[in-house]
């Protein structure tokens, strides 16, 4: 064998392994069993209480809601607590909506040794979708509460007490989050918060955000959790975007805490499959194992003052290992990372070993190289959406179907990235292509130490490490790698950069699937730029041999995943159709968004369903692109709206109505619109602020019990009619006589709505 393949074997040998070591970070605990000792956490302990929880859908207002209510107060009962359920009405604004319901928390607490003023509080949320029977979502999280509670009170007791919150109206808007924070008497006595939740059905439960000011939780964290999985960068991508949880509210009321969830299988997310037997026992474990390490940890500490530290760059580099350091520290770095930058670029000028020629093409053939292998990953995405348009769904959320494209997707960028060096290498020396690759990293580095601090790691250490590489790389014969002693140096200083970089890489592609593939590989050919050298040594073997195996490999994955892979009763799709009535016009319709062309949609749209926006056929908020088709009325009606109150005092319209369902629904809405500016209202007293500018749609959302009605309150400047659009929701088929429906089939989740809407002009 000579030298080459030598060579280029243990190129791609350490660089595989390191790449499996950065994914195996990703990972949760095994599980514990049902007779694991009394003082730790086993999810199959857990997962009882999450088979009663998640029995079926349980929404607020619902009497299945109920149930899960009365069982956690009977759980709470046998291990001694006196709970207690605060029922209140909510009512928050977040992105422009009221949301509002009523709602009713559990609440227990855990005394300790110390009698301090501060308690520790574990949040989750009993209620799930009306979609879901919510066994992930957030069952495990309830579940591993009442597991924790158990283990805690088998060990030693701790010296903080311990508030347990099953909070009610998470799905509905934050509402019993909200009602606690705004009015328990024991929101005042809550030192931290750990809350949890889900987003999928299995992976590792990650630790996606804290507080602000968090040095001193990431302290804290880092000595406890016991397998920890934990990222800043992604925390600092998370507060970007408009995701909330509980922990939103808490943090808005002050509180420190830090935020868990697992987020892998995007199918069962509000979906039928959110169910136990779906439910991965590990991430149940992951999630216990947080709850009751830093449980025990936190409360064992003397006081639970948060002096609100600077916050924290965290990351895993092996599987629950976590680096830990303060953001006080990341100018220094990059100041240190820009010096030996400076110094391995003058060096290299000043012996001759680049130039600024060179240099500039390397920079232009990374640029280059980076944005067509994105660009091919998003044309490649879009070529298989159309081959397989009928698997859109589970492309994008079944990770049977993600996974395994996923990796065709990477082996595919990677042969791009490589084809283009094919080319690119002849335009200068290896060590100049290198540099231009190390400038471009070092312009970001600067970029991402400014704009997201917390994501400065990712960028700064792997470096820091292929400047020391490159240093040694224009030492070596020719500027390139040429022995396997060269082999070796070169691809051991590019470990920080594949260690780091891989499950960045995957943990992005989880969060914003394969429907951004382009952007996802593109950040994976970024990574890559690090690896030129080791690039160019593997060419250097039959110079195509590399990036077409590349290429074939990727092939045979969207080959085997196009003839092996299909809709089943395993891995079904999905399709919402909902049944719309106009009870102004006596006009219904049915209706769906879904682009799934299946024979028990053809029930209700016929053979050719119109296409258009419903904002005039059924409701002004229905404004995207939906398949229709005439339906027969039912006699049910919309919410009976009662004017309790219209008066005027000096420059304020105040406005009172009441709301009443007609029929058993537990969500119903109002889109008012006016053309005088609204100051703010109130739902059932609950005040809120709006700033809505004139002739704008804004949306008042109320979730209850049938029995609780919405007295709704509104102030604007007079002189103004104001149109009130209600609403209401229910989950089923419509009662329409002589008609019958035929099931949706096992392949197919399928959401069922019927909504009323009725106009009032006042």
């Amino acid at each position: 064998m000579n030298n080459n393949i030598i060579r280029s074997l243990v190129v791609l040998l350490i660089l595989s392994l390191t790449a499996f070591l950065g994914l195996n970070q990703i990972a949760a605990p095994n599980v514990l069993p049902k007779d694991a000792p009394a003082d730790q956490f086993s999810a199959e302990r857990a997962a009882l209480h999450v088979e009663q929880i998640a029995k079926e859908p349980h929404s607020t207002g619902t009497v299945e809601a109920a149930k899960v209510r009365d069982y956690l107060l009977s759980e709470l009962k046998k291990a001694g607590l006196d709970a207690q359920v605060q029922e209140a009405d909510s009512a928050r604004v977040s992105h422009g909506t009221v949301y509002s319901g009523h709602i009713q928390n559990v609440i227990a607490r855990l005394k300790g040794t110390a009698g301090g003023d501060k308690a520790i509080l574990i949040a989750a949320h009993y209620d799930s979708v009306q979609t879901a029977p919510g066994a992930s979502d957030d069952g495990a999280a309830v579940g591993a509460m009442l597991e924790t509670l158990r283990a805690l009170q088998a060990g030693p007791q701790l010296k903080q007490d311990v508030i347990f919150l099953f909070t009610d109206g998470e799905e509905a808007g934050l509402l019993g989050a909200n009602a606690f924070a705004k009015e328990h008497p024991w929101a005042k006595d809550v030192g931290m918060v750990l809350n949890f939740e889900a987003r999928g059905y299995k992976g590792p439960s990650f630790m996606f955000e804290t507080s602000d000011s968090n040095g001193w939780l990431m302290n804290e964290f880092a000595k406890a959790a016991e397998h920890p999985v934990a990222n800043s960068m992604l925390y600092d991508m998370y507060k970007l975007l408009p995701n909330d949880t509980d922990l939103t509210v808490f943090k808005q009321a002050g509180l420190g805490g830090l935020n868990f969830a697992y987020a892998i299988g995007l199918n069962a997310y509000h979906n039928t499959l959110d169910s136990v037997e779906t439910m991965d026992r590990e991430s149940l474990q992951h999630h216990g194992s947080y709850m009751l390490s830093l449980t025990n940890h936190f409360g064992n500490l003397d006081s639970l003052e948060n002096p609100k530290e600077q916050n924290h760059v965290y990351f895993n580099v092996f599987k629950h290992v976590l680096v830990d350091y303060s953001q006080a520290w990341v100018l220094p770095l990059t100041a240190v990372v820009t010096l030996l930058f400076l110094f391995v670029l003058i060096t290299g000028l000043r012996r001759g070993d680049v130039w600024v020629g060179g240099l500039f093409k390397g920079f232009l053939g990374f640029l280059l190289a980076v944005g067509v292998t994105g660009g091919v990953a998003m044309g490649a995405w879009t070529l298989v959406n159309m081959l397989q348009s009928d698997l859109a769904y589970n492309l994008v959320n079944d990770p049977d179907f993600f996974s395994v494209y996923s990796w065709g997707f990477a082996l595919l960028s990677i042969a791009v990235f490589a084809m283009m060096y094919v080319w690119i290498r002849r335009w200068t020396t290896t060590s100049n292509l290198m540099g231009g690759s190390i400038i471009l990293f070092w312009l970001l580095t600067l970029a991402v130490t400014f704009l997201l601090p917390g994501g400065s790691y990712l960028f700064a250490w792997p470096l820091f490490f292929s400047l020391i590489g490159w240093y040694f790389l224009m030492k070596s014969r020719d500027g390139e790698i040429k022995t396997l002693q060269d082999a070796v140096i070169q691809t051991l200083f590019a470990v920080p950069a594949v260690l780091l970089f891989v499950p960045i890489v995957y943990l992005v592609l989880v969060l914003v699937t394969l429907e951004l593939a382009g952007v996802v590989f593109a950040l994976l050919a970024i990574m890559m730029g690090l690896l030129v050298p080791h690039l160019i040594s593997l060419l250097e073997v039959r110079t195509w041999r590399f990036p077409i195996a590349m290429v074939g490999s990727a092939l045979v994955i969207f080959l085997i995943a196009g003839f092996t892979l299909d809709i089943s009763d395993k891995n079904p799709t999905f399709a919402s159709v909902f049944y719309g009535k106009n009870q102004d016009t006596n006009k219904a319709v049915y209706a769906t968004a879904s682009p799934l062309d299946d024979p028990w949609l053809e029930q209700f749209l016929s053979d050719d369903p119109e296409k258009g926006k419903l904002s005039d056929i059924f409701n002004p908020l229905f404004t995207r692109d939906y398949r229709y088709a005439e339906a027969p009325e039912i006699k049910d009606e919309a919410p009976k709206l009662e004017v309790v109150s219209d008066t005027t005092q000096g420059d304020v319209r105040t406005l009172k109505v009441k709301l009443e369902p007609q029929r058993k629904a537990t969500e119903y809405a109002v889109a008012a619109k006016t053309e005088a500016k609204v100051i703010g209202g109130s739902v059932n007293g609950k005040s809120f602020q709006l700033d809505v500018a004139e002739g704008k749609t804004f949306l008042v959302n109320y979730t209850a019990a049938p029995e609780k009605p919405l007295e709704l309150t509104l102030q604007i400047q007079p002189g103004s009619k104001i149109t009130l659009n209600v609403f209401d929701t229910t989950y089923g088929y419509p009662s329409v006589q002589g008609k019958s429906y035929t099931e949706n089939p096992k392949t197919i989740m399928a959401t069922k709505r019927v909504m009323i809407s009725k106009k009032y002009e006042l």
